[in-house]
């Protein structure tokens, strides 16, 4: 009996004509790290065994899905993996994230901190252009969503995609660049929905618990800044979409509202 049947079932998996797929085969094309021997976590302990056994059997492509999620249970070195084991995994991470599939079951925002994945130095040029292209496009994806359909929730918010990448090295400035060059309807939707959406009262600004250091209070000051208040209060006086306009007042009450 084939023990990987009981995991297997090709999930995640980005095909042609979906809107990551040029990025994605790139990132096969360009990450050709050698298979490693060793996977880097903890041994004979967190990981189910069979999975761990048969853990680079498959190829790097059809890596099943819960072969990733069991791999990201496991526990590992604080200081991060060593590049060649990280490099290998890292195409099927990001065609697991870009399929909108989690990695790990922690949260999305761990998906990218298992190394200094944000760090250009860390990367060729063709590599660190794979990431920069999937960094931009990931976010354009959240900021491009809108209200979800009765019953429907997303499983996560614009604050903590953010995070996914802030955690894992991205400069901040790059990432909160993104949003300052993102429409306005597009940013009014997309943090009506994470701000005031499931909120009876007058909502509140999320952020992630996953931010390190100051980043969380840094993200905190953008969102309440006075570039942001400016930019909410112009939206909802000049903007001829009424949906856009009534968003943008209950964010706009949000931020003059909140404290840093």
């Amino acid at each position: 009996m084939d023990d990987r049947k009981e995991f297997v079932g090709l999930s995640a998996k980005v095909l042609e004509g979906h809107s990551f797929y040029e990025i994605i085969d790139d990132a096969y094309r360009f990450f050709r790290y050698q298979k490693p021997t060793d996977t880097g976590v903890c041994k004979s302990c967190c990981m189910y065994p069979r999975i761990e056994r048969d853990f680079f059997n498959p190829k790097i492509s059809e890596l099943p899905l819960k072969y990733i999620q069991d791999w990201y249970f496991a526990a590992v070195d604080l200081e991060g993996l060593p590049k060649g084991i990280w490099g290998y995994l890292l195409p099927r991470i990001l065609e697991v994230l870009a399929a909108e599939e989690e990695p790990s079951n922690i949260g999305i925002e761990v998906a990218l901190k298992r190394f200094d994945t944000g760090n250009p130095e860390n990367w060729n040029r063709n590599e660190w252009d794979v990431l920069e292209r999937f960094r931009h496009a990931y976010i354009e994806r959240e900021l491009s969503r809108d209200v979800p359909a009765e019953n429907e929730h997303f499983e996560y918010c614009l604050d903590d995609v953010l995070c996914m990448f802030g955690i894992a090295g991205w400069d901040l400035d790059d990432l909160i660049g993104q949003l300052r060059n993102a429409p306005d309807d597009k940013l009014v939707n997309r943090i009506w929905i994470d701000w005031c959406r499931n909120d009876l009262s007058w909502g509140s600004i999320w952020t992630s618990v996953f931010w390190e250091g100051n980043q969380e209070q840094r993200m905190r000051e953008f969102y309440t800044s006075q570039e942001m208040k400016e930019r909410i209060d112009r939206i909802f006086f000049t903007s001829s979409d009424a949906i856009v306009q009534k968003r943008a007042s209950d964010v706009a009450y949000v931020i003059h509202h909140s404290k840093t």
